[in-house]
């Protein structure tokens, strides 16, 4: 393409401040006080070196300094207007301004700007055109801050049908598995999944939110801190609307949210053993997660000691569940059962006991050889649990009785 000489001075002053900006973040305030702003909206709207514009543009807005100040409050319906434009058709040049939008998004005072609702209108109609896979991530991250900051603006996404393209997106990553496997560690993704699930209620039970829970539980288990951060939120926010949802849809996340358990309790486990304290809403949430997901309770007799070659075999007993026993050691004074036990729950057994009974399997009668008491509470978090326990004995005042048991506790999805 040959470029008048007007033309060719315009593309290469461009080329030399878009050169600046990237080298020196000083310089990119400095353009922005000098009038870039307008000569470069100036450009796009005359459909001139549109690209390099844009570029430009996405580089100065991208400065949180440059947000900061007032001339941005009037950049939005210009940059909206660009993209609404009929005669725009520079796909390149549309999602560095929906970055410039996204990039204005995460100002709050920005966000709930009057014209925040032309933007979100602007971005949901680059998601009517079968938009490529980053213009997606782009325009979801910019509607999700724009939707979480401003009422108005979630109104016009709602009046634009974005909700329902939301939802028809979400559901399309939850079945892409290689997008997710390429980009769950990106906090982007997750970050703009939870502002979207956290905006827009309605959408937490739809099969778009519940398809995507194995993903977060992908960044819960190997994303960056802040990724992990977010997933949890998600997660939470999900659990939080469980009581409102059909009780199939709750079920069903409930069930898949059920898989992050062990993550959740090495998170915790590493947070207590952290120099730098967490945050009180981490272990809060942590926390809240732990004591609602649904999981199993395996419990390991493991070995006795001290039983006098007594016939032995235990009885485990919790409220409401089967009672369960291991076979009978004859003979043993320190008798070796490894058998593992296992109950499901649908939520967790919170408050409840685990008792185990050691029996002596005589002919005439059982006798019995001791007990030990253990709240489930304390494995909810912590994952496991285990040690040797003494058996007390108590038809006699005075136990000086050096029976006991080694036992692990397992609480696991």
């Amino acid at each position: 393409m040959l470029f008048s000489t007007a033309e060719s001075t315009v593309i290469l002053a461009i080329d030399t401040l878009i050169i600046h900006a990237n080298q020196d973040s000083s310089s990119v305030q400095e353009m922005a006080e000098a009038g870039a702003l307008d000569a470069l909206l100036d450009l796009l709207r005359s459909h001139h070196c549109e690209e390099l514009s844009a570029r430009l543009l996405e580089l100065i807005l991208r400065n949180p300094k440059v947000r900061e100040t007032k001339i941005c409050q009037f950049v939005l319906t210009p940059l909206s207007e660009y993209i609404l434009d009929p005669d725009t058709v520079s796909e390149s040049a549309k999602i560095l301004i929906a970055m410039a939008l996204g990039d204005i998004s995460q100002h709050e005072g920005l966000a709930k700007a009057t014209d925040s609702p032309v933007a979100c209108r602007a971005l949901i109609s680059l998601l009517e055109e079968e938009p490529s896979e980053e213009m997606q991530m782009v325009v979801m991250r910019a509607l999700g801050n724009f939707a979480m900051h401003s009422r108005t603006s979630r109104k016009a996404m709602a009046e634009a049908g974005g909700v329902y393209l939301v939802q028809e997106m979400l559901k399309s990553y939850a079945m892409e598995r290689e997008f997710w496997t390429t980009a769950a560690m990106n906090v982007e993704i997750v970050r703009t999944l939870n502002a979207i699930l956290t905006t827009f209620p309605k959408l937490r039970s739809s099969e778009a939110a519940t398809a995507c829970i194995p993903h977060l539980i992908g960044a819960l288990k190997f994303g960056e801190q802040e990724a992990r951060d977010s997933a949890m939120d998600t997660i939470y926010t999900l659990r939080q609307s469980w009581i409102t949802m059909l009780t199939e849809t709750a079920r069903s996340q409930a069930v898949l949210a059920a898989e992050a358990i062990p993550v959740l309790q090495l998170m915790m486990k590493s947070k207590s053993k952290s120099k730098s304290p967490a945050p009180s809403s981490f272990h809060e949430r942590g926390n809240s997660l732990l004591n609602c997901l649904p999981g199993s309770l395996t419990v390991a007799i493991k070995r006795g000691d001290n039983l006098k070659r007594f016939n032995a075999f235990c009885g485990l007993i919790i409220d409401n569940c089967p009672t369960k026993k291991t076979k009978v050691v004859k003979r043993s004074s320190s008798p070796v059962w490894k058998e593992s036990f296992t109950w499901d729950f649908a939520s967790p057994p919170r408050g409840q006991f685990l008792e185990i009974v050691c029996k002596s399997n005589n002919i005439f009668r059982n006798k019995n050889l001791g007990k030990v008491r253990i709240p489930i509470d304390k494995v909810l978090t912590e994952g496991s649990y285990s040690g040797i326990f003494k058996l007390n004995d108590e038809s006699k005042k005075d136990d000086s009785s050096d029976r006991s048991l080694e036992i692990e506790i397992v609480w696991s999805n």
